[in-house]
């Protein structure tokens, strides 16, 4: 999987951030590594999130349960 160019919507029926995306189209993100983006604010891995959860454990749930590609292939960037 390519990740110089990515956006992942992240919505999912019950999900605490419906308006989650992870994308590489955003400033925060560099070298083409994404970031987590909730509202107007990013995040990197290793953020804590609002509701206190680490940002690469939430990205996680998050990708298993929209079922996307990137979690089926266990191939996501490093440091996440």
């Amino acid at each position: 999987m390519k990740w110089d160019v990515l956006e992942i919507d992240l919505a999912y029926e019950g999900s605490a951030y419906p308006d989650a995306r992870w994308t590489t189209d955003h400033s925060a993100s560099s070298y083409g590594i994404p970031v987590l983006v909730i509202g107007a604010e990013a995040y990197g891995a290793w953020d804590y999130l609002p509701n206190g959860m680490v940002a690469r454990a939430w990205l996680r749930v998050a990708l298993k349960a929209t079922g996307s590609e990137a979690f089926r292939s266990g191939e996501l960037p490093a440091g996440w």
